[in-house]
């Protein structure tokens, strides 16, 4: 990729080099440049796609180095939880930086020119990349530090909930509750991939005995209308399974809500467990109360940064898997003894 310089901006401009310096570091209104010479400026540096080299910024303007960490984040509730925990890593660590945050469309990371822009980020942390996504990462010649969160990458470090134990306890949850037979209830999407945990959850049920069907395993659109969808589409099959398990948050808030409608009894005559993306607080305060497997985004946003600020301080970069375990919350949907994990957590509405 060409990098835009001043010199590119102001013969876009016809205005010299230094009125584009002043210009783009925010001192044209104390050098009385004119509001349109400045409308000129701006306007040629979007065109170009110009984007500041903020170390070299630094160095003209005499500031301390530090690092700079670009969020790259798709439209998701998750974003909250990491900014809470890059904040407590902060508080951890001895050292400034600059965070970049920075929105991005599913499948469209190639179109973020900044990814490419060499020295613009000393790192960057993205969140819910897609396969199309990652395979773009991985075919640049070079980037920066980068950590992928809850997604898997050869070449770049990742950061991600332990989907083989997860698997492994939502099958002993339902076993220990006596099911042999479990509706699955997934959200449609381009690849019509099956979510990571819920393909550990196919293997290790197989292990004890556990029946998914077929016709027991339903798409629907990621929200609450698709957990109804999904729950009218159960009731008409023939003896249903009493075990439901959600691939996320929408979707288990739906079927509870259309069970309540057909006077279902939540978890008298099924119970429900899901796999929350990010709104854990959403499923403890509905009715019932629903049991989840959560993704500790904090944990992931806090391990991130401890990987990127250690890769500057030894100026080198060589990539980690991290595993990190899925709490499990215990509540009222899908009550069970307190065996699983020291995390997990028996709540009521009470509580």
């Amino acid at each position: 990729m060409i990098m835009i310089t001043i010199k590119d901006i102001a013969k876009a401009a016809n205005v010299s080099d230094s009125t584009v310096s002043i210009v783009l570091n925010g001192k044209a209104k104390e050098r009385k440049i004119s509001i349109h010479t400045q409308k000129k400026v701006i306007e040629a540096a979007q065109t170009l796609g110009y984007r500041p080299n903020l170390s070299a910024r630094r160095l003209r303007q005499e500031l301390p180095c530090k690092p700079s960490i670009a969020l790259y984040w798709s439209s998701d509730i998750s974003l909250i939880r990491v900014i809470q925990g890059l904040k407590i890593a902060s508080n951890e660590i001895d050292i400034d930086y600059d965070l970049i945050i920075r929105n991005y469309t599913p499948r469209q990371l190639n179109k973020e020119k900044e990814l490419v822009v060499p020295n613009l980020y000393s790192g960057i942390i993205i969140l819910n990349a897609t396969d199309d996504d990652i395979a773009y990462l991985e075919s640049l010649p070079f980037t920066p530090p980068i950590v992928l969160c809850n997604r898997l990458s050869k070449r770049y470090t990742t950061i991600f909930v332990d989907f083989e134990k997860a698997g492994e306890q939502i099958a002993t949850v339902f076993k220990k509750n006596h099911h042999s037979n479990v509706a699955i209830m997934l959200t449609e999407n381009k690849e019509q991939h099956i979510p990571k945990k819920i393909q550990s959850f196919l293997e290790y049920a197989e292990t004890k005995g556990i029946v998914i069907q077929k016709e027991h395993i339903f798409r629907s659109e990621r929200s609450i209308q698709g957990g109804i969808s999904s729950a009218k589409a159960l009731l008409n099959c023939p003896n249903p399974p009493k075990a439901i398990l959600c691939s996320n948050d929408y979707i288990a808030l739906g079927v509870c809500y259309y069970f309540q409608q057909m006077q279902i009894k939540i978890p008298e005559d099924y119970e429900i467990l899901a796999l929350s993306i990010g709104n854990s607080e959403l499923l403890r305060y509905s009715y019932p109360p629903i049991s989840t497997m959560d993704i500790p985004w904090e944990e992931i946003a806090a391990q991130s940064l401890h990987f990127l600020i250690e890769s500057f301080q030894i100026g080198s970069y060589s990539p980690k898997h991290i595993a990190i375990d899925t709490p499990f919350y215990e509540r009222i949907s899908c009550p069970i003894d307190k065996i699983l994990s020291p995390r997990s957590d028996i709540e009521n509405p009470n509580t």
